[in-house]
């Protein structure tokens, strides 16, 4: 018993040092590559250039979604495989194209958690639950979440092993404490006392955000996943369809004159929460989402997510004439995509309790728990299995 708590708890340090270590690196250089863009501009005229060489290099990779592997992968694989994801996530940031960070996070520490497996050489049931727990250090480490993360592993796996939990408090608290040490800016935003505002309106609104958040997630999804069977349809190359998707991201920023909706759209979330964002930017966002993950640039969508879900709460507040609620707004239709996205209501929660504090928890309540009653979306948090 004292020898598998050592094993575990070795295990557990070596994946929160490595990925906390692989993961605060990578989000800085994602965010130098943000600033650099804004100030620099013109580098998103290599955007189809970028997708096109580092599309290929996913494919020699096999650095797709299949959730199943038969056999062990060697650590030299997992290491260009890291590698590959890791700078083609930053050039495509650099670049402008509209995708998250997290699924590349989440690529990080399943290799990493890969390599120590090797290593160590544990047995499948053994790697199995690293790779759960690498997918919540993940999500630890991307958005500065530990509680949320270890929270999600059991609504995911429903009963997760008692040494599955253990990991995931060692190596996700400690991911996330590396991250805090060197200084990676997580997403916090500011709530506002609602006071004496009218609870049963705002439950009211509450549940049409819920109804909002289900339909526009499976839009989302759907479109994606649309604009990448057109390809297919059209008998197009995949090669070729990324630099025709390029191509149209740069067309568009010269028709709209807008660069804010590329890439993290840091000051669309700003502009969301002070109720000055336009009234078509959560559609203009997500056109370009749909294009660049359809096309099959890496990244994730849930950062995507967020910024359209906080354009959209915004945009309802000046739909309903209720300026001062567009803070609240926000804040619940975050809530409300992320569930829609991962189908689990407690993690959310918290999730938004990381984000905007405890003053809208009841309402994050209302909303998560809706939403996941009555979403028809699985998951997105898949974790790798070797069957």
């Amino acid at each position: 018993m004292i020898n598998k708590i050592k094993k575990y708890t070795i295990l557990s340090i070596l994946l929160g040092l490595f990925s906390g270590v692989v993961t605060t690196i990578y989000l800085q250089l994602v965010n130098v590559a943000e600033n650099y863009r804004i100030n620099h501009i013109q580098i998103i005229i290599f955007l189809p250039i970028v997708g096109v060489i580092f599309l290929y290099l996913y494919d020699k990779y096999k650095i797709h979604n299949d959730r199943e592997a038969k056999l062990p992968i060697s650590n030299k694989i997992s290491l260009n495989r890291l590698i590959v994801t890791v700078i083609g996530t930053i050039l495509s940031h650099l670049c402008g194209a509209s995708i998250g960070r997290e699924n590349t996070t989440a690529r990080v520490t399943e290799d990493v958690s890969e390599i120590i497996a090797n290593i160590t050489k544990c047995d499948n049931n053994i790697r199995n639950e690293l790779y759960i727990v690498s997918m919540a250090v993940g999500l630890a480490g991307t958005f500065g979440v530990p509680i949320a993360a270890i929270i999600l592993i059991f609504e995911i796996t429903k009963k997760p092993k008692k040494s599955t939990i253990y990991m995931s408090i060692i190596a996700c608290f400690l991911t996330y404490i590396i991250g805090i040490f060197f200084k990676v800016k997580y997403p916090r935003f500011n709530s506002n006392n609602l006071g004496s505002i009218n609870l049963k309106d705002n439950i009211l609104l509450s549940i049409l955000v819920a109804f909002i958040s289900i339909i526009s997630v499976q839009i989302l999804q759907k479109s994606i996943v649309y604009w990448r069977n057109l390809a297919s349809k059209f008998k197009v190359n995949s090669l070729v369809w990324i630099i025709v998707s390029g191509l149209l991201i740069l067309g568009l920023v010269f028709i709209t004159h807008q660069t804010e909706y590329l890439g993290i759209s840091y000051n669309m979330q700003i502009a969301s929460l002070l109720g000055s964002v336009s009234f078509s930017a959560f559609f203009l966002k997500y056109i370009f989402t749909v294009i660049c993950l359809g096309s099959r640039y890496q990244g994730g969508i849930i950062t995507p997510a967020i910024d359209i879900s906080l354009a959209m709460g915004a945009s309802l507040a000046m739909m309903i004439h209720q300026t001062n609620l567009t803070n609240f707004l926000c804040a619940i239709m975050l809530v409300a995509f992320f569930t829609a996205l991962s189908n689990a209501p407690l993690t959310s929660v918290v999730f938004g309790i990381n984000f905007f504090g405890f003053n809208y928890t009841i309402y994050f309540s209302i909303v998560a728990f809706l939403v996941y009653m009555l979403n028809v979306n699985k998951t997105i948090f898949v974790p790798k299995k070797i069957k």
